[in-house]
């Protein structure tokens, strides 16, 4: 893979993210609306929230090197279960409690989508990495032995060269012209 490739992966992998939060979002709304038939103001932004938030978390996931499963799935299962909590106890908020199941869907949507999409970038990481080091191996063992090799010869060729030059001058009879009188 080339670094060109690489610094690509994002573009392929974090657009279509976000599209896909775009359209989740959307339908939930809309799923809410007209068939629901709940029209609180600011809806549409708490499940779009919901929505970023599981995409975002989904792919930080997926794209870590570590098991983070153990710790990603808790942290969302708390996050549901204390928003679920504080609504259901608030009287104030109690108009909100009907969007509340289309924010959980969207968000483990959004999650289990992420996840795919973080995979997908650690994927292209290691192959990137290990494209590199097998590059990196070649030039180590192969390539720069052979440079070493092709620059000492050309260093004793040069040596070579310049003793044969030195030894010719000596070799070389007077030729320089005398006087008539011999």
């Amino acid at each position: 893979m080339k670094y060109e490739q690489f610094l690509l992966t994002p573009l392929y992998v974090l657009w279509p993210t976000l599209l896909f939060i775009l359209v989740i979002s959307t339908i939930a709304s809309l799923v809410s609306r007209l068939v629901s038939r709940i029209g609180i103001n600011g809806q549409t932004a708490l499940i779009t929230a919901f929505t970023c938030l599981g995409g975002i978390l989904g792919v930080i996931a997926g794209a870590s090197r570590t098991p983070s499963i153990g710790v990603i799935l808790p942290a969302l299962l708390t996050i549901i279960t204390i928003l679920l909590g504080y609504w259901s106890g608030k009287e104030g908020l109690s108009e909100w409690r009907p969007i509340i199941p289309y924010c959980i869907i969207v968000l483990m949507l959004s999650a289990f989508y992420g996840l795919f999409a973080g995979a997908t970038i650690r994927m292209e990481n290691e192959q990137y990495e290990k494209a590199y080091e097998k590059r990196m191996l070649l030039y180590k063992e192969v390539e720069l032995p052979l440079l070493k090799a092709k620059k000492l010869f050309e260093i004793e060729n040069q040596k070579v060269n310049e003793k044969a030059k030195g030894n010719n001058k000596s070799d070389i009879p007077n030729t320089s012209i005398q006087s008539g009188q011999d």
